[in-house]
């Protein structure tokens, strides 16, 4: 994941999260309010919660590993 697309994914994050608090979205999400603050704050998230994070916000994995629509992606 390179830099432009950590930027967008923790913009992307903060824009979903609105007015919810940090914990009460970390709570829907499954992961820590530490973890979710690192994310928004531009650290890479390992892989189960970056897919986590993509299923809370309806996202394709894709759009932020900066590969074409090659893969389908189910929100199961």
């Amino acid at each position: 994941m390179n830099t432009s697309n950590i930027k967008e994914l923790a913009r992307n994050i903060r824009e979903k999260r609105a007015s919810k608090g940090i914990r009460e979205a970390a709570k829907e999400i499954g992961i820590s309010p530490a973890t979710l603050s690192r994310v928004e704050n531009e650290k890479v998230p390992d892989l189960d919660t970056f897919s986590r994070i993509c299923v809370w916000m309806g996202e394709n994995p894709s759009t932020f590993l900066g590969v074409q629509n090659q893969f389908r992606f189910s929100m199961v």
